[in-house]
């Protein structure tokens, strides 16, 4: 969750959009990387996935990394994760929501990139289409929402091997793009505590999604899994 968001009293790994991601960043570990030794969450926040991720690994290491942490929680380890301000060497390299928010997101990849030994993974989600575009993306200061061709081009520019990119939460798109078309426009975020309805619904599309493998060129998000090639760690 992104800092900014901090003040809404839920636990953001209970809602329905953060469990879909963590689904698919958990299953992308699993099959790609199932023996890793340390993650680092790179642009963390509150870091709830991987504070979640340290429960299942409890024995690897997790470095929460975040240039807007206060002095009060650098060096601090809370439910198995160390918060730092600085990039370190791992196996997997996760940024969750970051490159979005970056006028010049390559940088940072590049940055990572002299920490990164070769292999290491990339697990990458940013928000998708800019026709979802709205202000909750304003009270983010985000610059920019993906397509999957524009992330890909950002990353293979960079010697990242591709090893999976798709479209999550496909069936979502309609309901979505029309209540930013026609609800008023805000700054506000528009991430809060879900009720039961839309909770149902949202986990009925959210099946579809699952039926169509995340198959469908479309989406509100874009899950991006990625590889340093070996003899790659910088350019």
């Amino acid at each position: 969750m992104d800092l900014s968001e901090n003040h809404l009293e839920f636990n953001e790994i209970e809602h329905w959009y953060y469990k879909e991601k963590f689904r698919h960043i958990k299953q992308s570990i699993l099959k790609l990387a199932p023996g890793f030794q340390t993650l680092c969450d790179v642009g963390a926040g509150s870091a709830p996935f991987s504070r979640q991720l340290s429960k299942l690994f409890p024995e690897r290491r997790f470095v929460a990394v975040d240039i807007n942490y206060s002095k009060d929680i650098l060096g601090q380890i809370e439910d198995g994760v160390e918060f730092d301000n600085k990039v370190c060497a791992a196996d997997i390299y996760l940024l969750n929501d970051v490159l979005e928010h970056l006028e010049n997101p390559k940088d940072l990849l590049r940055q990572i990139q002299e920490k990164a030994p070769g292999g290491s993974l990339f697990v990458i989600t940013v928000p998708a289409s800019m026709k979802l575009w709205s202000g909750h993306d304003i009270y983010l200061n985000h610059f920019r929402r993906y397509t999957k061709d524009l992330l890909l081009d950002d990353l293979t520019e960079l010697h990242l091997l591709n090893l999976r990119t798709c479209y999550l939460f496909n069936f979502l798109f309609v309901p979505v793009f029309l209540t930013r078309r026609f609800s008023k426009k805000n700054i506000a975020t528009q991430l809060s505590k879900s009720g039961f309805l839309q909770s149902l619904v949202a986990h009925l599309l959210i099946n579809l999604d699952h039926i169509t493998r995340n198959r469908l060129p479309f989406g509100v998000s874009i899950l991006a899994v990625f590889q340093l090639g070996v003899g790659e760690r910088s350019i």
